[in-house]
């Protein structure tokens, strides 16, 4: 069934089709998250769902026909250090990359140190980062200061219920606090 959807999600040309697709997983992966908090699943048997999503979006993504659009953004798309959910970046990833996004995908449990030396060699307009479990237990409002600091220049994109936690006004920092807000930053050109 997901490969399907998956299938239908890639093929379809609507923009409603990749908001409905995004809905319906990112729905499924917080019950299962709900799920694993709750002990009605072993870590195992996320760890098993979670592979094969992977996998097919992986996969997705290898065979979306990539066309970036003019003046298109140039998203370096990460998650902070020790968060280890990766989903939701490949998700939006192949969201991206379909429409029309220049995306380079560093994953997940990335330092600042990491995207600093990347972002010195390369450009990069965005840093968009997704955030599930604060594991360093780092406030929200630090953690985006010392990123606006860092990359006065670029600007830092976050989502995911980190994001909720954010406080702080700054003027390179846009916060996507929900499914809709996503899907808007996503189908935006530039």
């Amino acid at each position: 069934m997901y490969s399907y959807i998956l299938r239908c999600s890639i093929n379809h040309k609507r923009r409603w089709w990749n908001k409905v697709n995004y809905k319906v997983f990112s729905f499924y992966l917080e019950r299962i998250g709900l799920l694993w908090l709750t002990d009605h699943v072993i870590p195992a048997q996320e760890h098993f769902t979670s592979n094969l999503i992977n996998r097919k979006i992986i996969l997705a993504i290898d065979n979306l026909k990539h066309k970036p659009k003019q003046g298109a953004k140039n998203i370096l798309l990460f998650s902070p250090e020790k968060e280890h959910h990766e989903i939701p970046l490949l998700l939006l990833h192949l969201l991206m990359k379909k429409n029309g996004h220049n995306v380079i995908y560093f994953g997940a449990n990335i330092t600042a140190k990491q995207l600093k030396y990347f972002t010195d060699q390369k450009p990069v307009s965005h840093l968009y980062f997704h955030l599930i479990t604060n594991l360093t237990h780092q406030k929200a409002d630090e953690y985006v200061s010392k990123l606006s600091i860092e990359f006065p220049d670029i600007q830092i994109v976050a989502s995911g219920p980190f994001a909720q936690k954010v406080t702080v006004t700054l003027s390179n920092v846009q916060l996507l606090k929900s499914k809709n807000e996503v899907m808007k930053f996503v189908e935006a050109t530039t």
